[in-house]
């Protein structure tokens, strides 16, 4: 049973930035292979597992007298949840992919518990495709993958289809939500009241303090100008659409090897180079971009706990730079500088602060993180299983991942590794980008770009003449 589950700052603030255009659910499209499950077997099997999640039968309770809280919706229906869909003939990719940003395009019900998944069959050449939409309120990018691992199996053979009996907690009543939000706010300012008792008693720790504002100022120092405007920063409408690509992880980690880098840097290096190339399509020619990176902040033994525990830092990519070598090199650097200065844990302090923080604070905050002039786009980089996974016995071929869209941005990367694989999820206001399946292209080739010039280590020739260069003060070409 479930008290009181108040949202935590940064889950309230997802909540309050969302609107008619702006839809804050994470997204996702499994391709499984293989005959589809029924319909019946797929909602027992998902709701047999439902008390390893009881947020997943909870919706928002917000109020201007109370802090927002999960509840137990009492009207909870499986069915709802899980729903079955067709492909029509011949079933294409394009197809699924089209159904995909339909279904993305929706928002969610804050009326019921924040996720749906739809089962699509139809697929030519068989197999089926789960597209699911869950609430950035209640899961973060690496949260939505450890639900997804308890969905599905790395045993094929396992089942868990017996009906849970559950009846759901009464709402708890306006006085004692009210009490709750009143008790946790007085606990935060005693915590906040001892340091500056402990301080006064110990002046030494006021270093502490003051460390901590310096790492924070190293973490914000990105966005003290502001991010360059470019095609991709224009207001957004609410439909959206989709592309996918696959890139090989062997091939990244040997790119990352090869240049002292990480994953991390080669996906970023990759998405750098491909919307280098997309801006220029587009006419547009800029040194960099600035792009909003998720970093997990949740502790090793968290298990599969809902809500955030993201932050973020910020790096500039180099999209001028169109010599793959030295892309990868300056988005290693910049990210081992944000590594090196504890720049994500500096962020997730402002972010836990803000739970103290009134009403108009904590929107002003929500307002300054998601604005266009803060950060052009975001490019988000999940760690995935390695080992095959299988829903009611049926291999997981493909898993891609759909990053929501703030107001003001149009292009999303969503990056998730599953076994040799990175999933690369475009998610796009087809307004905004109209040739998504291009941009999925971009990254294909960028990413068979930076293999070649570090498989071949010979010396990169000089940029092109029109090329922009990091620290270049003009947007246009020579």
């Amino acid at each position: 049973m479930l008290a009181v589950d108040r949202l935590s700052p940064l889950d309230e603030a997802f909540l309050r930035i969302e609107s008619k255009a702006a839809h804050m659910h994470v997204g996702w499209t499994l391709v499984g292979e293989g005959e589809p499950p029924a319909i019946e077997d797929l909602r027992a099997h998902v709701g047999a597992r439902l008390e390893l999640l009881p947020r997943f039968r909870c919706r928002p309770l917000t109020s201007i007298v109370h802090d927002p809280m999960w509840v137990e919706h009492r009207e909870f229906d499986i069915s709802y949840h899980v729903a079955p869909m067709s492909l029509p003939k011949p079933g294409s990719e394009r197809q699924l992919r089209e159904v995909a940003g339909g279904l993305l395009s929706e928002p969610l019900d804050r009326r019921r518990p924040l996720w749906r998944l739809h089962l699509v069959d139809g697929l030519r050449g068989g197999g089926f495709a789960i597209i699911g939409r869950a609430h950035h309120a209640l899961v973060d990018g690496v949260s939505a993958v450890e639900v997804a691992q308890l969905l599905l199996d790395v045993d094929p053979d396992r089942r868990e289809t017996k009906p849970v009996v559950w009846e759901p907690a009464p709402e708890p009543p306006l006085v004692s939500r009210a009490l709750a939000t009143i008790s946790d706010r007085t606990r935060l300012a005693r915590k906040a009241g001892g340091f500056a008792l402990r301080t006064v008693a110990n002046p030494a720790a006021l270093g502490e303090g003051a460390a901590a504002v310096r790492q924070l100022g190293s973490a914000l120092a990105p966005v003290a100008s502001a991010a360059p405007r470019t095609r991709l920063n224009r207001a957004i409408g609410p439909r959206r659409s989709v592309a996918f690509a696959e890139l090989s992880l062997p091939a990244a980690k040997g790119v990352a090897h090869r240049r002292g880098a990480t994953v991390g840097d080669v996906v970023l290096a990759t998405a750098s180079l491909a919307l280098g190339r997309v801006l220029r399509r587009t006419g547009e020619w800029h040194p960099w971009l600035r792009t909003m990176v998720p970093v997990n902040t949740r502790p090793k033994d968290a298990g599969a706990e809902l809500g955030n525990r993201i932050s973020f830092v910020f790096v500039e990519l180099p999209v001028g730079e169109r010599r793959p070598r030295a892309a990868l090199d300056e988005v290693a650097r910049q990210m081992g500088e944000n590594k090196r200065g504890g720049n994500a844990g500096a962020l997730d302090g402002v972010l836990r602060a803000a739970r103290f923080a009134p009403l108009p604070v904590r929107d002003l905050l929500a307002w300054l993180a998601t604005r266009p002039q803060t950060f052009n786009t975001v490019v988000s980089n999940i760690p995935g299983p390695r080992q095959p996974l299988y829903v009611l016995g049926r291999k997981l071929r493909a898993a891609y991942p759909a990053v929501p869209l703030a107001r003001g941005h149009g292009l999303s990367v969503g990056v998730l590794s599953y076994r040799d694989v990175l999933h690369v999820g475009l998610y796009a206001d087809p307004g905004i980008v109209p040739d998504v399946d291009e941009v999925a292209g971009d990254f294909r080739r960028s990413f068979d770009a930076l293999r070649f010039a570090v498989a071949t280590d010979a010396p990169e020739p000089p940029p092109p003449s029109d090329q922009v260069t990091v620290g270049a003060t003009s947007s246009s070409p020579s």
